[in-house]
Parts: structure tokens; C-alpha cells; sequence
């Protein structure tokens, strides 16, 4: 076994548990205890990247990491990253919204909560299906079944449409309830592009 590969893979893991530790700690130390939905999203997008490092340490003791680099990447760059990305537009999205729409008539009149720009119980199934999908395919790629890999990859790539849906919604304001979806001076925004 390379030694400078097993130093690097210590440190990496050091380095996670470090990360982990001060999530935590920034978790204990919310004032909202009910966790929204991008929270607990980003939990599990965080879950794959223990799952990479754990994974990573399994394949480098057994000596087959380079056969698995392939379904580790993937887990990376799918149920880590791009799962964090999607967590967290599901929040900046709504926030930009609700700030360039509602912003300027705030204090004047009645305005939603960021969290009624979106429904949550809809969204979740989405993110459930980008998960599962995500971690199917690396599975798939961990056995090389590329037909089980593909029809995985269609099923990220479905949620991954379905959560796209869902922010448009949030910028066409589609599930805010109408007495407070557009009072007087807020303008319906854009759909790519802000007013300000």
C-alpha cells in the first residue's frame, strides 16, 4: 500500500470528522428547533460524503480503490455536492424571492413567510427520489450493472426536474395563498432574472 495515499486518506479523514464536529455543533446551537426541509436535506447530502470516506477507507485497506474510484466519484460529485446544491437553492431561491417581491412593501402590508413560497411535504418526495436514485446508481456502479446504473441515473435526473419545477413555482409565487400572494406594489418577479 502507498504510504503517501494512506497519509492522504488520513488526513481527509480527519479532516471530515473535524467538519462533522463543527456541524454538529452549529446544529445544537440553532435557535429554531424544528428543522426546514433544506436543512434536513443538506443532512443527507452530508451523509453520502461520510459514506464516501468510509467507503474510501473500506477500498483502500482491501487494496481496491482503484476499481471503485469510478462509483466514489459519483457519490461525490451526485449525493454529496450536487444533493447540497439542490438543498440549499431550495432555500436561497424562496429568500431572494420573498426579499426582491415582498421586500419593498414590508411593513406597509401583510406579506407571506419565506416558508409559504413553497411546500415542503411536495418537495420532499423529490429529494427522496434524488437520494435514492443517487445511491442506487453508485450501488450500480459498485457491482458494474450498467442497465441498473442508467435507469438510477434517470431517476436523479427526474427528481433533479421535479426540484427545478419546485423553484419555479417559488418564483411564480404558485403556492402562496392568494390574499397574500400580491398586495399592493409587489411585483411578480422575473423568472431568471431579478427586478433590482
Amino acid at each position: 500500500m502507498n504510504l503517501a495515499l494512506l497519509l492522504a486518506g488520513a488526513a481527509a479523514l480527519l479532516s471530515l470528522i473535524a467538519y462533522g464536529r463543527d456541524m454538529l455543533g452549529l446544529y445544537r446551537a440553532r435557535k429554531r428547533r424544528a428543522l426546514e426541509l433544506n436543512t434536513r436535506m443538506s443532512l443527507v447530502a452530508l451523509a453520502s460524503l461520510v459514506a464516501v470516506a468510509i467507503l474510501g477507507a473500506v477500498f483502500l485497506t482491501t487494496g481496491s480503490l482503484q476499481s471503485h474510484v469510478g462509483a466514489l466519484a459519483f457519490l461525490v460529485a451526485f449525493g454529496w455536492l450536487t444533493g447540497l446544491v439542490l438543498a440549499n437553492l431550495y432555500k436561497i431561491v424562496p429568500f431572494l424571492t420573498w426579499l426582491e417581491t415582498y421586500g419593498p412593501v414590508m411593513g406597509r402590508v401583510p406579506t407571506p413567510r419565506v416558508q409559504d413560497l413553497v411546500d415542503e411535504r411536495r418537495a420532499l418526495k423529490w429529494f427522496v427520489l434524488f437520494f435514492a436514485g443517487s445511491w442506487a446508481a453508485t450501488l450500480m456502479l459498485l457491482v458494474d450493472e450498467a442497465p441498473g446504473f442508467r435507469v438510477a441515473v434517470a431517476v436523479v435526473t427526474l427528481a433533479t426536474l421535479g426540484l427545478g419545477e419546485e423553484l419555479i413555482r417559488a418564483r411564480r409565487l404558485a403556492d402562496v395563498s392568494e390574499p397574500l400572494r400580491l398586495p399592493t406594489g409587489a411585483v411578480v418577479p422575473h423568472l431568471l432574472v431579478s427586478r433590482n
